[in-house]
């Protein structure tokens, strides 16, 4: 049976960018007291928080499950990065949550006094936590909100515990691995003043192409289907003035 691998190890990342830019590869990077490759660990740690934080990707997603305990404030999980927007949901109501506010709809609600007894539960996040305007209920309230984690690396010794950065051989980096190691040699590159131009081709192919199969798309059709009303059609598109 064949083996895929979809993801690299740290080592395997610093390895390949070290042999695109003509130097020698090491055999570890864990502790390592040699300039360069510890440059180059430095630049892999870098390149990774650029680039988890440069697309929403699905590797990166979580749900986090919010149970109430009467508190207002809640802080977000260890390794929260951000919302996915308009995930927010109180699964015991079946309503979305109403939020998070702005500054501006937050002051609004506090000098209005609007009353705690609504349909939706109101939020803001600040602090790196949730706030709510009312106390939830006292019975427990089961509240569902997706959301990017900062973790892109599988620790080698922490059975699936994630982290934000690369410190041992087998740490696995759960990125494009080529796109890490191209992005981690341009940025060696950049840094020195070398010529960069095929390399950073090369990167924004990479980029280009991991970022456009990392998720499923759905088709749109923009004629008639199934007697809906097509996207296009003479009821938002002028008959007249063809070809001027």
């Amino acid at each position: 049976m064949a083996n895929y691998n979809r993801y690299q190890t740290g080592l395997w990342i610093v390895r390949t960018a070290m042999s695109r830019c003509d130097l020698e590869q090491p055999s570890t990077i864990e502790g390592t007291v040699e300039d360069t490759v510890a440059k180059f660990l430095v630049l892999l740690n870098f390149v990774g928080q650029q680039i988890v934080e440069s697309y929403p990707w699905q590797r990166m997603e979580k749900v986090w499950t919010l149970v109430t305990d009467g508190s207002l404030s809640y802080a977000t999980p260890e390794d929260f990065d951000r919302f996915v927007p308009d995930t927010e949901w109180n699964n015991s109501t079946r309503f979305p949550l109403a939020g998070p506010l702005s500054a501006s709809q937050w002051n609004a609600l506090v000098a209005r006094g609007l009353g705690a007894a609504t349909f939706q539960l109101y939020y803001k996040y600040q602090n790196d936590q949730i706030t709510f305007y009312a106390e939830p209920s006292a019975s427990p309230q089961t509240l569902a909100m997706a959301y990017y984690q900062r973790g892109w690396v599988y620790d080698a010794d922490g059975a699936g515990t994630t982290k934000d950065f690369v410190s041992k051989n087998t740490d696995q980096v759960l990125l494009h691995p080529l796109l890490m190691a191209v992005g981690v040699a341009l940025k060696w590159k950049q840094d020195r003043g070398f010529d960069t131009t095929s390399l950073q081709g090369e990167f924004d192919a990479l980029a280009s192409t991991s970022t456009a199969k990392d998720n499923t798309a759905s088709t749109v059709i923009m004629g008639r289907t199934g007697g809906a009303t097509p996207l296009l059609g003479v009821s938002n598109v002028p008959v007249t003035n063809f070809g001027s």
